[in-house]
Protein backbone atom coordinates (compact mmCIF):
# COMPACT_ATOMS: atom_id res chain seq x y z
CA UNK A 1 0.00 0.00 0.00
CA UNK A 2 1.05 3.28 -0.94
CA UNK A 3 0.46 7.03 0.52
CA UNK A 4 -1.52 7.42 -2.67
CA UNK A 5 -3.72 4.23 -1.83
CA UNK A 6 -4.62 5.99 1.52
CA UNK A 7 -5.56 9.34 0.17
CA UNK A 8 -8.25 7.37 -2.14
CA UNK A 9 -9.60 5.93 0.90
CA UNK A 10 -9.70 9.32 3.00
CA UNK A 11 -11.50 11.18 0.05
CA UNK A 12 -14.01 8.23 0.79
CA UNK A 13 -14.90 9.51 4.16
CA UNK A 14 -16.92 12.13 5.04
CA UNK A 15 -16.10 15.40 5.97
CA UNK A 16 -17.22 15.13 9.67
CA UNK A 17 -14.76 12.25 10.09
CA UNK A 18 -12.08 13.96 8.16
CA UNK A 19 -9.93 15.02 11.18
CA UNK A 20 -9.65 11.58 12.31
CA UNK A 21 -9.17 10.21 8.86
CA UNK A 22 -6.24 12.77 8.53
CA UNK A 23 -4.53 11.89 11.72
CA UNK A 24 -4.61 8.19 10.61
CA UNK A 25 -3.31 8.84 6.95
CA UNK A 26 -0.17 10.38 8.60
CA UNK A 27 0.32 7.96 10.83
CA UNK A 28 -0.04 4.92 8.30
CA UNK A 29 2.60 7.04 6.18
CA UNK A 30 4.85 7.26 9.02
CA UNK A 31 4.56 3.33 9.33
CA UNK A 32 4.57 2.54 5.94
CA UNK A 33 7.85 4.98 5.63
CA UNK A 34 9.25 3.33 9.31
CA UNK A 35 8.90 -0.09 7.40
CA UNK A 36 10.30 0.58 4.74
CA UNK A 37 13.66 1.06 6.05
CA UNK A 38 13.50 -1.54 8.50
CA UNK A 39 12.96 -3.75 5.37
CA UNK A 40 15.37 -2.68 4.35
CA UNK A 41 18.19 -3.29 7.21
CA UNK A 42 16.64 -6.55 7.36
CA UNK A 43 17.48 -7.57 3.82
CA UNK A 44 20.91 -6.07 4.67
CA UNK A 45 21.63 -7.75 8.10
CA UNK A 46 19.13 -10.93 8.02
CA UNK A 47 16.50 -11.58 10.43
CA UNK A 48 18.68 -12.94 13.13
CA UNK A 49 21.63 -11.88 14.91
CA UNK A 50 24.10 -13.21 17.52
CA UNK A 51 23.66 -12.04 20.67
CA UNK A 52 26.43 -12.24 23.57
CA UNK A 53 26.24 -10.74 26.61
CA UNK A 54 28.23 -12.39 29.70
CA UNK A 55 28.26 -15.66 29.46
CA UNK A 56 24.93 -15.75 27.33
CA UNK A 57 25.93 -16.40 23.86
CA UNK A 58 22.57 -17.34 21.19
CA UNK A 59 20.97 -16.42 17.71
CA UNK A 60 17.76 -13.90 18.37
CA UNK A 61 15.62 -12.33 16.01
CA UNK A 62 16.80 -8.92 15.00
CA UNK A 63 15.77 -5.78 16.65
CA UNK A 64 14.59 -4.72 13.30
CA UNK A 65 12.53 -7.36 12.49
CA UNK A 66 10.53 -6.93 15.70
CA UNK A 67 10.25 -3.52 15.11
CA UNK A 68 9.21 -4.31 11.88
CA UNK A 69 6.68 -7.00 13.43
CA UNK A 70 4.83 -4.73 15.55
CA UNK A 71 4.77 -2.15 13.22
CA UNK A 72 3.05 -4.04 10.96
CA UNK A 73 0.68 -4.82 14.08
CA UNK A 74 -0.02 -1.51 14.26
CA UNK A 75 -0.52 -0.83 10.63
CA UNK A 76 -3.34 -3.31 10.62
CA UNK A 77 -5.32 -1.68 13.18
CA UNK A 78 -4.80 1.69 12.50
CA UNK A 79 -5.90 0.86 8.51
CA UNK A 80 -8.41 -1.23 9.96
CA UNK A 81 -9.54 2.59 11.94
CA UNK A 82 -9.49 4.40 8.79
CA UNK A 83 -11.43 1.84 6.70
CA UNK A 84 -13.82 1.64 9.44
CA UNK A 85 -14.89 5.52 8.68
CA UNK A 86 -15.75 4.97 4.99
CA UNK A 87 -19.65 4.90 4.83
CA UNK A 88 -21.18 1.47 3.55
CA UNK A 89 -22.34 1.66 0.29
CA UNK A 90 -24.92 -0.82 -1.77
CA UNK A 91 -22.33 -1.02 -4.81
CA UNK A 92 -19.70 -3.07 -2.69
CA UNK A 93 -20.71 -6.41 -2.33
CA UNK A 94 -20.97 -7.45 1.33
CA UNK A 95 -18.67 -9.89 3.07
CA UNK A 96 -19.38 -13.70 2.74
CA UNK A 97 -18.77 -13.79 6.66
CA UNK A 98 -21.10 -11.37 7.82
CA UNK A 99 -24.08 -12.80 5.82
CA UNK A 100 -22.88 -15.84 7.56
CA UNK A 101 -23.41 -14.19 11.34
CA UNK A 102 -26.54 -12.59 9.92
CA UNK A 103 -28.29 -15.53 9.00
CA UNK A 104 -27.27 -17.29 12.10
CA UNK A 105 -29.24 -14.43 14.34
Amino acid sequence: MKKKELLEIQKKIPENKQDAAKMLVNELSFILATSNKLKKMIRKDGPTEKFEQGSQNFIRESPALKSYNQLMKSFDTFLKSLLSLVPKTDDIPPDPEDEFDEFNK
